[in-house]
């Protein structure tokens, strides 16, 4: 005889809980900045360049995150090995090219949204990995975008 729950969709794994909190926290930095600078505004400029850092500290710490995960395999992807050097670099362009501040914001979500994308296409990450990645990616995104906002020149 079957039981009720074995018709029952699976449910998604959840993300350890110890990452769901350091994941928030993480994110927070993305709107500091943006409090900082609707409060004080005479620290916009500073906010801005806050804020353009972490995102660009955060893409690296992603990008080197993804290469943790192919490394686990025994012949990793050389094409995997390759991009995870994009994000880092194209942060880093980002934050040093004299393009307007919020555009620069706007790049840097942008970046991040891409990244979560690759992210969430991960053979060996846990099943809960991408949707723990969305949910931080859409905060930080909107952060980036109140920043773009709020802080501009």
């Amino acid at each position: 005889m079957r039981s009720a729950t074995d018709n029952a969709p699976a449910v998604a794994p959840q993300a350890p809980l110890a990452l769901t909190v350091l994941g928030a926290l993480g994110v927070a930095p993305f709107w500091l900045p943006v409090l900082a600078g609707v409060v004080w505004p005479q620290t916009s400029a500073v906010a801005f360049d806050a804020l353009a850092a972490y995102a660009a500290i955060i893409l690296s710490f992603l990008a080197g995150s993804r290469l943790g995960i192919a490394i686990t395999e025994a012949r990793p992807a050389t094409t995997t090995l390759c991009l995870s050097m994009a994000p880092p670099l194209a942060a880093w362009a980002l934050v040093l090219l004299p393009i307007m501040s919020g555009l620069r914001l706007v790049l840097l979500a942008l970046a991040l949204l891409a990244h979560a994308a690759w992210d969430a296409r991960a053979d060996l990450a846990p099943r809960w990995y991408a949707g723990l990645r969305w949910r931080l990616t859409f905060g930080a995104m909107t952060g980036l975008l109140a920043g773009a906002v709020v802080l501009h020149d």
